[in-house]
């Protein structure tokens, strides 16, 4: 079974891969349609790939972009799931980055933080392609 994840940032908007796909990613999305909905291939360890809609896999670019543009998952694309209190997640880029829904630059996501702190805080939500629906990620 393959589980579908959305990730809510810290303002309580969902993560975009514009256009499906393709192009930055953003958290400025109110619901959770197509665009906002991606896949997490667990490579052990709490590294994980993360693949939107269009089947591309998102990338850390070395300025910190956010972007869902690669067809192949080398190591930029690998991203280490931290869990935080309250089921919150924080994820590491391959520079050591963590991700950050900053609003302060168009609610593009960049990976350019040192420390986590509630900007760099994510919830996921899943919804799983066979009959159990929506629900929080445990």
């Amino acid at each position: 079974m393959t589980t579908i994840y959305g990730f809510r940032a810290a303002n309580g908007c969902y993560v975009c891969a514009e256009g499906g796909g393709g192009l930055h990613l953003v958290a400025n999305r109110g619901n959770w349609q197509a665009w906002e909905q991606f896949v997490l291939d667990d490579l052990g360890n709490d590294v994980v790939t993360i693949r939107a809609n269009n089947g591309q896999y998102v990338c850390a670019e070395p300025s910190g972009v956010m972007m869902a543009n690669r067809n192949v998952a080398q190591d930029w694309e690998k991203f280490t799931l931290i869990r935080r209190e309250e089921g919150k997640f924080a994820l590491r880029s391959f520079h050591g980055k963590f991700v950050c829904s900053d609003f302060g630059f168009y609610s593009i996501l960049f990976a350019n933080r040192d420390r986590i702190q509630a900007w760099e805080e994510f919830t996921l939500v899943s919804l799983s392609i066979s009959p159990v629906g929506r629900k929080e990620f445990p």
